[in-house]
């Protein structure tokens, strides 16, 4: 079974468990743990729950720290209902406890996070995967973050790649307004036409760019030309 395969069956078993209660969907992610990514619990690769003391009175406990005994501790994963958004506050507090940089947080979506102790919880890269057919990187998730291919720098530079990418997105969306379009058809007019014929014309033409949010994700852009 390839990659490609396997992220087809951790979509449709997030399609199937959408409102699972959290037990449920801890007992299952410890077993896809082991039937996509190849970790052993007989080695103890899949450390569930474990039990941190912290001074004499408080404790946490991670929902799962995938470890191996070269390495120790390689990432945490903090899971949540399929139907929540939350959960980021308590992955990073793991995180900083373990002293581990990379975490993924599975909820309504999967959230890959490389992290940097010295950033704010708000600076810190990620990658954000939908659970949704062929999605190339929820395919390279599961490439990545399998036992038999597990490497920290390229999980690392694929995190930080795709967070250099949203960033040249955002610059770009920020530079695209009405004015820009107007300048950039004028430009190419320009070759064809006289400046006074392409001022004409363009008086007549209202030029609306409207930028539509949805968080997390940079928003998109969408041009609208009325003659």
């Amino acid at each position: 079974m390839d990659a490609r395969e396997k992220w087809e069956i951790l979509v449709a078993y997030y399609n199937e468990n959408k409102i699972a209660p959290e037990l449920h969907i801890q007992k299952d992610w410890e077993n896809l743990f082991v039937e996509i990514f190849g970790y052993s619990k007989l080695s103890k690769e899949i450390d569930a729950q474990r039990n941190i003391q912290i001074g004499s009175t408080v404790r946490t406990i991670p929902d799962i720290i995938i470890r191996n005994k070269e390495q120790g501790d390689l990432f945490v994963v903090e899971l949540k209902q399929h139907t929540l958004t939350t959960g980021t506050e308590q992955l990073f507090s793991y995180l900083k406890l373990l002293k581990v940089d990379l975490g993924v947080l599975i909820c309504n979506k999967i959230y890959l996070y490389d992290y940097d102790i010295t950033k704010d919880d708000d600076k810190q890269a990620f990658v954000e995967i939908a659970f949704t057919k062929d999605n190339p990187d929820g395919i390279k998730f599961v490439e990545l973050f399998s036992k038999a291919s597990f490497d920290r720098q390229h999980i690392k530079n694929f995190i930080q790649e795709r967070k250099k990418e949203k960033e040249n997105i955002h610059a770009i969306q920020q530079k695209v307004t009405a004015e820009f379009v107007r300048q950039v058809l004028q430009e190419q007019l320009s070759e064809t036409y006289s400046q006074e014929e392409i001022q004409q014309a363009l008086e007549g033409i209202v030029i609306m760019v409207d930028k539509k949010v949805a968080m997390p994700v940079i928003p998109t852009s969408v041009f609208n030309v009325a003659l």
